[in-house]
């Protein structure tokens, strides 16, 4: 099988938080930071939300400091033994070919794009572009609609649309999202890539238009600012970095998140009552047994704890509500970011796409 992704820190980092577990992410903050994103969302949701597509691989392109031509993916881009910002098809193949496996598919993959995404990037282009692979050849036409599944979510754009048409007279089509000023700079959301146009290459950016505000729910948010007005402090006491390092449990968020990821395949009800049971089987005895204590001492932490999987089923909670509103408008996505000045969270299904992707990609994951 072809490996098409490969995971780096830098791409872990980059990585886009679901709305919901910036709760474990920074506490209280991350609540706060959570509520100031979808109330931004909510006052302009054409200015801040864009579409999350559902392609693979991710691939990066653009311009060096030299202004040579670069093409890559995630791990070749972060790269820190060798060198994987490619500035030759040879050497990408190079690159692909090293890392082991059969890549002779994902190599021809490049070389067709290659051509196609240098003559698109202008010779005073700076940076790099970010986006995902939706298909390499035309898709077919079936009911009217166009098909093409290349990830998880299966699209079916009518034929007649506006899109639909511009993906018929393209055979390569990519969802672009994300712009790097400089190889090491952080990553930056796009609303416009502002490439050539080039005969054969569709460029999917990210901004939807006439897209119409979505509604908060205020009684889930009144309840979430219940809860830290109630146990905001019991919640920070918690993750308290200082004091989870000196009980030697400074991946207590981490293993939060890891729990709640285990949850996809199935619901979230009983999440907190069967947390210990689950650390039990994916901890050491030792490991388990201090958090335990913990959680024990103070007994604020027991109160921090269960507030903090209280928000977090809040958030998920207006997250889902916000997704139903925003996928009546336009079906069919994988899902959506938020990009706003109080920072950047995306709204996924993950008992749809989340689980569905994990069971796809990484089936070894899956418990």
């Amino acid at each position: 099988m072809t490996p098409l992704i490969e995971t780096t820190l830098m791409e872990a980092e980059a990585r886009i938080p679901h709305i919901e577990d910036l709760v474990f992410d920074r506490g209280t903050r991350g609540i706060e930071e959570a509520m100031a994103i979808i109330r931004s969302a909510a006052e302009d949701t054409r200015k801040t939300t864009t579409v999350k597509w559902d392609g693979k691989p991710a691939i990066i392109w653009g311009r060096d400091e030299q202004g040579d031509f670069v093409l890559t993916d995630k791990s070749g881009f972060g790269a820190k033994g060798y060198q994987g910002r490619a500035t030759s098809m040879a050497q990408l193949a190079g690159i692909m070919n090293q890392r082991g496996g059969e890549r002779g598919d994902l190599i021809g993959i490049y070389q067709k794009l290659w051509p196609l995404l240098q003559a698109a990037t202008p010779d005073d282009f700076k940076g790099y572009l970010q986006g995902d692979l939706l298909y390499t050849e035309t898709p077919p036409e079936v009911s009217g609609n166009l098909e093409f599944k290349p990830n998880f979510v299966e699209y079916r754009i009518p034929a007649a649309s506006a899109l639909g048409q511009a993906i018929t007279a393209s055979e390569v089509g990519i969802a672009v999202h994300t712009r790097y000023r400089t190889a090491d700079a952080t990553a930056e959301p796009i609303r416009s890539a502002n490439l050539d146009p080039v005969p054969g290459l569709l460029i999917i950016e990210p901004t939807v238009k006439d897209i119409k505000n979505v509604t908060l729910n205020k009684k889930l948010i009144d309840q979430l600012r219940a809860v830290i007005s109630t146990h905001g402090a019991d919640i920070n006491g918690l993750f308290n970095p200082s004091e989870l390092r000196a009980a030697q449990l400074s991946d207590l968020p981490a293993l939060c998140k890891r729990y709640i990821n285990s949850r996809i395949t199935t619901d979230y009800e009983n999440l907190l009552p069967d947390f210990g049971a689950w650390l039990q089987t994916n901890v050491t005895p030792r490991k388990y047994n201090n958090i335990v204590e913990y959680l024990q001492s103070p007994r604020s932490n027991m109160s921090g704890i269960t507030a903090a999987f209280t928000a977090f089923l809040l958030l998920h909670e207006i997250k889902m509500d916000m997704l139903s509103q925003l996928d009546r408008q336009q079906p069919g996505q994988e899902g959506w970011v938020l990009a706003t000045d109080a920072g950047r969270a995306k709204l996924v299904n993950r008992f749809g796409f989340s689980a569905g992707n994990r069971i796809l990609n990484n089936p070894n994951l899956v418990s």
